[in-house]
């Protein structure tokens, strides 16, 4: 059933995000077009075309997060609430479905931001890009446990950006803040975020201070760290979906 669940999910989001790396990709696409037409009159919409796919660089997981954030919402607390509240299936197994589907197009706007950037620079001189990739490919093996805590870091942090806003929205729904809409959740991200600035500040910066930690001691710290959080995050949203939020 959790895996049904997963489809589902997975195939909602995929009736808008997609739509989302296709346009950036599109942009990206022509402006390699009219680049390699390098007439004078069309440089305008090269220049255009730049601007938008360099934006949607950035842009892309942004607003993956905004729509997987938004299908949270809609499909817990908001208007399909009432039929996620009916299925005849577990409440974890649901949050699971939609964390696990949730997370999987995240990571989908990663790589296609990456594509973005391959197609907008690496197609500019190709032999060029593959020398700087294979460049880095030998920093990375030279350097794999590095990388590997980077990597690591960087994975669980786009979990916890996720995640931060399904609290935020499973919390106002168990604190009485339903009433006020998305607004309950926006209060609660607010609260939320300063508090974890202050946690974040005191746990990263404190060790620093009275230990000598650097290389990959640093990058081992900030991975559990992030670790960490992760695992709170699946324990106290889990939580509250299954016992406390009014979603069933």
């Amino acid at each position: 059933m959790t895996t049904k669940l997963i489809k589902h999910e997975f195939i909602a989001m995929g009736r808008t995000v997609p739509l989302i790396y296709a346009g950036a990709l599109l942009a990206a696409l022509v402006n390699r077009f009219y680049y390699a037409l390098d007439i004078d009159y069309l440089n305008s919409i090269s220049y255009t075309s730049f601007a938008i796919a360099f934006a949607g660089i950035f842009a892309t997981p942004l607003l993956t997060l905004v729509f997987v954030v938004r299908r949270y919402y809609r499909s817990t607390v908001g208007r399909e609430g009432f039929l996620t509240a009916v299925l005849p299936v577990a409440p974890n197994k649901i949050f699971i479905s939609k964390v696990i589907s949730g997370y999987i197009w995240m990571l989908g706007s990663v790589i296609a931001s990456f594509f973005i950037i391959f197609v907008l620079f690496g197609l500019n001189d190709i032999p060029l890009f593959s020398k700087m990739l294979t460049n880095l490919f030998d920093a990375i093996k030279e350097n794999l446990p590095t990388f590997l805590l980077i990597i690591t870091a960087g994975a669980a942090y786009l979990f916890n950006a996720m995640m931060s806003f399904y609290f935020s929205v499973t919390m106002s729904a168990s604190c009485g803040l339903r009433k006020f809409g998305a607004g309950g959740a926006v209060i609660v991200y607010v609260i939320y975020y300063f508090a974890s600035q202050i946690i974040s500040s005191i746990a990263i910066a404190a060790p620093m201070m009275s230990f000598d930690i650097s290389g990959n001691a640093f990058f081992a710290y900030i991975a559990l760290y992030q670790l960490i959080i992760s695992s709170v995050f699946i324990l106290v949203t889990r939580y509250l979906f299954e016992y406390k939020a009014s979603v069933r």
